[in-house]
């Protein structure tokens, strides 16, 4: 939009956002066979001045324009480059887990000791999960504090490792099986 500003009345044409509006009684109705953000137009404005509003107190990265109709974001996006180093400094690399661990375990094992926003299972070729996972923290403060912790899972002492120190392991060589004797 304008200056980074996005029409509230486009943002009820997201299919979450439609959802949650379908949910309070309130149904967008889309363009058929058009793109959901084309359809803006039909969004009364009463509804999108509602949505402004509701915003306005609830989300704290976004700003809201004066009447309602409007939002932009209040600090620009990281590059994507920035994005990645800030997630690094409040991951840890974790290990050894049991292979037939769970996802929802996993959040809940870390969730006892810091505020969790992801975690993400390391996975094989085979996509069978490989035992290490990198979880990260709301904060790089918190990612510390675990780090210092000496965690232990299913009887086993974790090893934690800064992302930013990580280093994977090299994959093992293939053994060479000599050829058959000739004939």
């Amino acid at each position: 939009g304008e200056g980074g500003r996005v029409p509230v009345a486009t943002l009820c044409t997201f299919q979450r956002t439609r959802h949650l509006l379908q949910l309070a009684g309130h149904a967008v109705v889309l363009n058929p066979n058009r793109p959901a953000a084309e359809s803006a137009d039909r969004v009364p404005a009463a509804l999108a001045r509602a949505v402004g509003e509701a915003l306005r107190g609830a989300a704290a990265s976004l700003a809201v324009a004066e009447d309602g109709l409007s939002v932009w974001r209040r600090e620009p996006v990281p590059s994507e480059e920035e994005m990645q180093r800030l997630v690094a400094a409040r991951s840890l690399h974790a290990a050894p887990f049991p292979y037939d661990a769970k996802m929802e375990d996993l959040q809940d094992f870390f969730s006892q000791h810091g505020e969790v926003k992801s975690v993400r299972m390391l996975r094989h070729k085979s996509k069978d999960f490989r035992g290490e996972v990198f979880v990260e923290f709301a904060s790089p403060e918190e990612a510390a504090a675990v780090k210092g912790l000496q965690l232990e899972h299913a009887g086993a002492q974790l090893r934690l490792v800064a992302k930013a120190d990580y280093v994977p392991p090299e994959p093992k060589a293939r053994k060479e099986v000599p050829a058959p004797p000739a004939a």
